[in-house]
């Protein structure tokens, strides 16, 4: 009985522990631009105050997990043997923007109506 119940003990206190260190995860938010706020909508679209961050990496290269642009290596050949080409990395160009939401009425002055083409 004693074996059972600090069993249990630990698998509550598993349970607690994980799901306490959900809190210290940073919330998910969406940042939607005035574009994507619009595209098929015919609402309005007003500013939520925030921001979001757009990177962007040169044409060939794409943004790594750790938030710098890389590229792979190429390979070829010519007249006098095969060789590699290796690429260093560089910092993405990075571009902010107005984050919106969409409403269905609106009385703030700052909000947009959304009209489709």
């Amino acid at each position: 009985m004693k074996k059972h119940m600090i069993l249990s003990g630990i698998f509550i206190s598993l349970i607690f522990i994980s799901h306490n260190s959900w809190a210290l995860l940073p919330p998910i938010s969406t940042c939607m631009s005035s574009e994507d706020c619009c595209a098929g909508y015919t609402g309005y679209c007003c500013p939520t105050g925030e921001y979001g961050t757009t990177r962007t990496c040169p044409d060939g290269w794409h943004l790594n997990v750790s938030g710098i642009c890389a590229r792979s290596d190429s390979t070829g050949s010519d007249t006098t043997g095969y060789y590699t080409v290796t690429y260093g990395t560089c910092n993405p160009t990075t571009k902010q923007y107005q984050c919106f939401e969409k409403k269905s009425v609106s009385t703030q002055s700052e909000c947009m109506k959304c009209q489709l083409d």
